[in-house]
């Protein structure tokens, strides 16, 4: 599952010598600066929140309005000589109706983007100052906003410092101490699926809780929250930073190539490989680009997971589980013959990954990767009729009967209601396991 929002919480490279980092308030954003470089902060004023960077030692002072709240700045310090400086701030007051929500920004924000205007651009810019201004969309809110201030004598030194703070500024998946729960959609998303996948393996536990009622990118939203103990965590706000790069990473590597790993000539796998993996030599003949066509996936700490579906030619109605790292090799791959898989979802300790029946392969299944071993368990789930065969593959069982009101994996409406259940990834919408009865299939 992945939020609208972009990475928050810490600048993502290493701090350079002499820079630290200044968390605005309330905001719970986070901002690289020089150590030499002081700050104004304020919290509620005339509506606002946010902070002030600034390479000039004296603090700022605000307009006075008679009978009046202005949040803004006294003319003559943005005339300072040779003053740069950066604010974040947000406006919580009331807030005109909009029809269309613009969507998020994503970070990080491009100096790029950073255009000046003058008095003679904007007559409410004093004479002598300059003033550029990015607008910011977070969680829909398009109140945020972040300003820069330049005399007109300013080096140019300190307006590539200045460009570098903008670079580092990183906003929150969710509150400040990560206990508002955000969006992410419910049936996952590579950079949602790499960002829980990421925290899991840094010892957090994500919680996916039922459909709330709204959409992101077009699905339908489930709601993302954290435990106390993850809240309590000094390092949980540094790894949600982490993950949710590594989730952006994994998004923008799918925009680039359209394609969950990069293309590589000849076959997919050798033959000793295939004989290992109980591959059909027909498959892993073909390049990966042929073999396999991901219908989820996400990267982790092994490399890229994915469900697949095999082509019809080759393997007829059947799938795999696939690990292939950075360089777009296949490190392993788990066959579903016959069972072509529908969801995937990660565990400290394992990978889950099942199908779940239709009327055109009304069988089900469920295997358990180890993900230290790389070995695999299969759980059989045949159709009540017409039921297949169980596939002829080692370490594969028929999973023993469960009442009809306690299934192992529900979907739908039956899955909107999660108490209990955990969302999976999921290439057939809403889907949810009894992960506790799942792990018990294999013990």
């Amino acid at each position: 599952p992945t939020t609208t929002t972009s990475p928050p919480s810490a600048p993502t490279a290493p701090l350079a010598e002499g820079w630290t980092t200044s968390p605005p308030n309330d905001l719970g954003w986070t901002i690289a600066r020089p150590e030499d470089w002081d700050t104004d902060r304020w919290d509620g004023l005339c509506s606002t929140t946010g902070i002030l960077i600034r390479n000039d030692p004296v603090p700022f002072t605000r307009q006075q309005v008679p009978n009046g709240c202005t949040s803004e700045w006294e003319p003559a310090d943005l005339q300072r000589p040779g003053l740069v400086a950066v604010e974040v701030s947000h406006y919580f007051g009331s807030q005109p109706f909009i029809f269309e929500v613009p969507p998020d920004t994503r970070a990080p924000l491009s100096p790029d983007d950073l255009t000046f205007l003058d008095h003679g651009d904007d007559p409410s810019v004093p004479e002598g100052a300059r003033l550029a201004y990015l607008p910011v969309v977070v969680g829909g809110d398009r109140y945020y906003s972040v300003r820069v201030f330049a005399a007109d004598d300013a080096s140019e030194q300190d307006l590539a410092i200045a460009r570098e703070i903008v670079a580092s500024i990183r906003w929150p998946l969710v509150g400040p101490d990560g206990s508002e729960p955000s969006q992410v959609p419910e049936s996952g998303s590579p950079s949602s699926s790499t960002l829980l996948a990421c925290m899991v393996d840094r010892g957090h536990e994500p919680q996916l809780g039922a459909q709330i009622g709204r959409t992101i990118d077009g699905q339908p939203a489930a709601q993302l929250g954290w435990t106390d103990a993850d809240r309590a965590d000094p390092g949980f706000a540094g790894d949600l930073a982490t993950c949710l790069e590594a989730g952006q990473r994994a998004l923008d590597r799918f925009q680039r190539d359209l394609s969950p790993w990069p293309a590589m000539d000849g076959p997919s796998q050798s033959p000793t490989a295939a004989e290992r993996d109980h591959v059909p030599a027909a498959l892993a003949q073909l390049p990966l680009a042929d073999r396999a066509t991901p219908l989820r996936w996400f990267d982790a700490r092994e490399g890229t997971w994915a469900i697949v579906r095999s082509p019809d030619e080759v393997a007829p109605t059947s799938g795999e589980v696939l690990l292939v790292d950075a360089d777009g090799a296949v490190v392993r791959a788990w066959p579903l013959p016959g069972l072509p898989p529908t969801w995937i979802h990660p565990t400290r300790d394992a990978i889950y990954a099942g199908r779940v029946g239709d009327g055109g392969a009304p069988d089900g299944a469920i295997v358990r990767i180890d993900r230290e071993t790389l070995e695999v368990e299969g759980r059989f789930l045949p159709a009540a009729f017409d039921g297949g065969e169980i596939p002829d593959l080692p370490g594969w069982e028929v999973a023993p009967e469960r009442p009809a009101d306690a299934p192992l994996v529900r979907v739908g409406q039956e899955a909107a209601s999660t108490e209990g259940l955990t969302i999976v990834d999921s290439s057939i919408g809403l889907t949810a396991i009894d992960l506790a009865a799942v792990e018990e299939l294999f013990t």
